[in-house]
């Protein structure tokens, strides 16, 4: 056996991980960049300021940035979560396609 299957697990679940964050992380940045420019009528030189506000909330006063940062970021989390549990439903399913042995016909008489 040339690799150990211990690591090799460890490196799969930390790849998942690890897409998991970038897709979550694109995704609150999308949803960001769209309440901030679509919706707030921002340009992009503003966004600087916006992100320098939303990290440091306590210097500039106002918590608006920091609350449309944090609520991008858990839409961003709960909405890669989805997409991992309906890949994994959808995996599920298609593993299940090996049977062994006589099928039977289940239908009803």
């Amino acid at each position: 056996m040339t690799t150990d299957p211990i690591l090799d697990q460890f490196s799969i679940w930390f790849r998942r991980a690890m897409l998991f964050l970038v897709l979550s992380l694109i995704i609150a940045m999308a949803i960001w960049l769209w309440v901030l420019l679509a919706e707030l009528n921002l340009t992009s030189g503003d966004l600087p300021f916006w992100l320098k506000n939303a990290w440091t909330p306590s210097i500039s006063g106002s918590k608006l940035p920091a609350i449309i940062l944090c609520g991008a970021l858990t839409i961003g989390v709960l909405s890669a979560s989805v997409l991992y549990l309906i890949i994994g439903k959808w995996w599920k399913k298609r593993g299940d396609v090996h049977h062994r042995g006589a099928r039977f016909d289940e239908r009803e008489a």
